[in-house]
C-alpha cells in the first residue's frame, strides 16, 4: 500500500466554550465564553453569565481580565478577578492538510469535535480519489491531526 504522503498541516481555526468561575469585589460570577481561535489570533465573545449582581464598568473589567489572562487563580483580593475553576465545555478544531497519494495532489479540511472527526476535500481534489482511496487520505489525517 503507497503512503499517504502530508506536506502541509496547518490549524485554521479552533472554536470552544471556556466556564470561568470565581469572585470579584467580594461576589460570586459564573461566565461563560465562546474563544474562537483563528490562525494563532485568539477572541473571546461573551456567551452567558451570573453576573447581573456587577454594573457595567465592573462588568467590562471582569471581560478584559478574563480575555487576557490578568485573572489570579485561588484566593486574592477583592480589586482583582479571582477564577477558582475554569474549565472547557466543546471545542472544535479546523485543520487543512494538503499532500499527495499515488501521485496525486489532494487538499482537505479536517474538523474534530465533540461528535467525532469529519472530512471535506477542498478545490475538487475529491475527484481524483475512489472512495476507497478517500477513507486512506482520511485515516492518514487522523492520525496527523
Amino acid at each position: 500500500m503507497e503512503e499517504v504522503l502530508i506536506n502541509s498541516n496547518e490549524c485554521v481555526t479552533s472554536i470552544g466554550f471556556v466556564v470561568f468561575k470565581g469572585m470579584y469585589k467580594g461576589k460570586s460570577f459564573s461566565i461563560t465564553k465562546e474563544v474562537e481561535d483563528i490562525s494563532g489570533m485568539k477572541k473571546f465573545h461573551y456567551y452567558e453569565g451570573s453576573d447581573d449582581h456587577f454594573n457595567s464598568e465592573e462588568k467590562e473589567f471582569m471581560n478584559d481580565s478574563l480575555d487576557d489572562y490578568s485573572y489570579e487563580e485561588g484566593e486574592g483580593s477583592e480589586d482583582v478577578v479571582v477564577v477558582s475553576e475554569s474549565y472547557d465545555t466543546y471545542f472544535s478544531n479546523s485543520y487543512r492538510l494538503g499532500g499527495l497519494y499515488k501521485e496525486k495532489e489532494f487538499r482537505i479540511e479536517y474538523t474534530v469535535d465533540d461528535n467525532g472527526a469529519s472530512i471535506v476535500f477542498l478545490e475538487d481534489t475529491d475527484k481524483n480519489f475512489n472512495e476507497e482511496e478517500q477513507d486512506v487520505i482520511y485515516e492518514s489525517a487522523n492520525e496527523n491531526c
